[in-house]
Formats: structure tokens, sequence, C-alpha cells
């Protein structure tokens, strides 16, 4: 699962998490359609990352966590930067046995953020690439060298505001019933596109790449889950869109659109 943004615990998503742009100016004497097709404006942000983990009682599962977010792409001194918030995330699984979930108290742990983006020119038109940096859940840094690995370190935090150690995430397993497991994570995520333009506008296509995953369980609700499944993510099935919409475009109008 992951935790996405990410999020990755049985599965893996990634971020919510924030996206920024920052563009290369085009060189001396360029033609004007050298110029990159990625306009300052608002956009949609869609990502679905798959992880592959074995889990406690039900074995491998292979998870998708899916992200809608609003972004707005802004010129910063002939820079593009992009400044994205978590609209709505979900989990979905193909487990037999067991269903995972995020509760709704999940979204606190995934803040607006803002990135730069690397655009490259090449033979095929405009490479893009963006970096989202380390998004860490359920603990602090400042606070230990390493991950917490039980649910009385004083480096862990309630991210989610649940008044549980950690991040909080949902299993239902038949016979157990309803198990809560408690989880801190880094993710970092790197999106790696190509920008087209139509006539709807601006659009990137490309994968969602986890360059770092690192994942514990410091505790469960039943003792029995409350160990560290060992997540592996698949870049090649983890697609991400980045589509131009409406200057006043919504969480509530992306989520009727796209969600």
């Amino acid at each position: 699962m992951t935790l996405y943004p990410p999020v990755s615990f049985i599965m893996s998503g990634a971020p919510r998490l924030l996206v920024a742009l920052a563009a290369l100016s085009a060189a001396p004497g360029a033609a004007a359609d050298d110029a990159p097709p990625l306009e300052p404006g608002t956009y949609a942000l869609q990502m679905a990352v798959l992880t592959r983990a074995d889990v406690v009682v039900l074995g491998e599962v292979e998870s998708v966590t899916h992200q809608l977010l609003l972004a707005t792409v802004e010129d910063r001194d002939g820079a593009l930067w992009q400044r994205q918030e978590l609209c709505a995330i979900r989990m979905e699984t193909d487990a037999r046995v067991g269903r995972p979930s995020l509760p709704p108290s999940f979204n606190k742990t995934i803040p607006t953020r803002e990135f730069p983006v690397t655009l490259t020119r090449d033979a095929e038109g405009w490479a893009y690439m963006a970096d989202l940096g380390i998004h860490r859940a359920g603990w602090d840094p400042t606070q230990a060298d390493v991950m917490p690995e039980d649910k009385d370190d004083p480096a862990l935090r309630d991210s989610d505001s649940d008044s549980e150690p950690a991040v909080t995430i949902q299993l239902h397993v038949p016979l157990f019933g309803d198990i809560e497991l408690y989880v801190v994570q880094d993710v970092q995520t790197r999106l790696v596109g190509r920008l087209s333009a139509d006539a709807e506008g601006p659009r990137v296509t490309g994968r969602a790449e986890l360059a770092r995953l690192e994942q514990r369980a410091v505790g469960a609700s039943n003792p029995l889950f409350a160990s560290t499944p060992s997540a592996v993510p698949d870049a090649a099935l983890s697609p991400f869109t980045l589509d131009a919409v409406e200057a006043d475009a919504t969480c509530e109008t992306l989520k009727a659109r796209y969600w």
C-alpha cells in the first residue's frame, strides 16, 4: 500500500505532493516555435503510482494510489514554477482478501507545495522533469537521525491529526475485521514526461518515478499486522498527466470532471 503521495505502505502513490516548473530560455536566434508549450495558468495534475508488496496474511498485493491535484503555473522572473494542492486521493488494490484504504484525515499529511521543473529541447520536442523533493509523513527528522521503529519514539508526529501515532492506514481483513496500521514514510517522486499542445491547451504526459521509497510500520491496532512490507514501485505502470484547465478551476470542479 502506498501513502502517496506519496503514500506507500501497501500501495503507492505519491503526493500530493507539489510540482514546480523552471523553463529553459530559447537560445539566441531560436525560432519562435521553439518556445516550450507550457504557459502560466491553471492545470489539473493526475497521478497513479503502482506498487507491489508482500503483506502479512494477504500475501503479495499489487496496489495503486491515485491523486488529483490543482496546480498553478507561474512565471517568476522568466522561470516557470508550479504550486499545487491535493484535491483527492484514493487507493485501489487487486487483493482478493483484504481491502486497504485511506481515511479522510490522511489528506492532512499532504501539504501544498511548489517545485521547479526542467524543460529540455530535444529532437522530439520538449522533455519535462520535476523532482518533488522528499515528502516525510508521520515523523520529524529534526528529532531523530533515523526513521522511528516503534510507536513510543519521540520523533513520531501525528501528521493526520487522528490522535494515533504517525500516519494511519485502514485495512479491512475478513476474520480480523478493521485494522489500523501506523506508518512512517519518506517518499521522493520525480515526474518524467513530454510536453505537447493542442486546441485544449498545453499538456504533459509521462511517468511518476519513486526515486526514494522508505517506510516502516511502528504499530497496528492488531499486533499481527505491525510488520513492514517490502514495497517495490513500478514506474512503467505509474502514469501522470498535467492538463491545462480554465483559470477559475477549483478542486470541486476538477473532482466533478476527473474523479
